[in-house]
């Protein structure tokens, strides 16, 4: 017993630590889909993954949109070391729904605010993402067979694939360039877009 005691009060001493802190303040931020359009409803996930000693996120605050820049400020409660936490693992995520958005170049920023045992407000992602046009690969304003031949070349690959394109994910299932995304060019083939 007394073995699992000294096990349980490295962890905490461990995870006090400056380096471990800081692990925990950085969020992953994914885009659905991965290359928007003009015609997709635009979401980023603001995602924290906490394992052995949980800070825990207290709230997600609204998106605030300043032109071509979103920005989100989330607060993430720390323990103190005398505290008693369980030893868990979770995510703590909020989806953000931006909708359809413009053509264009965006940013989105995410703020973290420190509470209780740590304290303190930084920026700790940057996320930019593009805005295009339904089937064009290549972002030269049309859907033409450079675009075919790029999904083609990418077909039937996932993230992990040596010949991912994430340009050529622009229909669901997001996440893999199969017919879905070749039907999409070919139902745009042909078409001319201006700013």
């Amino acid at each position: 017993m007394c073995l699992v005691q000294l096990a349980l009060a490295a962890v905490l001493i461990l995870a006090s630590s400056v380096g471990i802190e800081a692990a925990f303040c950085f969020p992953d931020v994914t885009v659905t889909p991965t290359t928007p359009t003009i015609a997709d409803n635009v979401n980023l996930t603001v995602s924290y993954f906490f394992s052995t000693w949980p800070p825990f996120v207290e709230s997600f605050g609204p998106f605030v949109q300043a032109g071509n820049t979103f920005s989100v400020n989330v607060t993430v409660y720390f323990p103190t070391p005398s505290e008693v936490v369980l030893m868990i693992v979770h995510t703590d995520s909020q989806t953000y729904n931006l909708g359809n958005l413009p053509v264009g170049e965006y940013r989105f920023k995410v703020y973290i605010q420190r509470i209780h045992y740590m304290e303190g407000f930084f920026l700790a992602e940057i996320i930019d993402f593009n805005i295009t046009f339904r089937g064009d690969i290549d972002h030269d304003l049309d859907v033409d067979i450079y675009d075919a031949v790029k999904c083609g070349i990418a077909y039937g690959s996932t993230p992990s694939s040596p010949n991912w394109n994430p340009h050529c994910d622009i229909a669901e299932p997001y996440e893999r360039i199969d017919i879905f995304d070749l039907v999409t060019i070919a139902a745009n083939y042909g078409e001319e877009y201006t700013l």
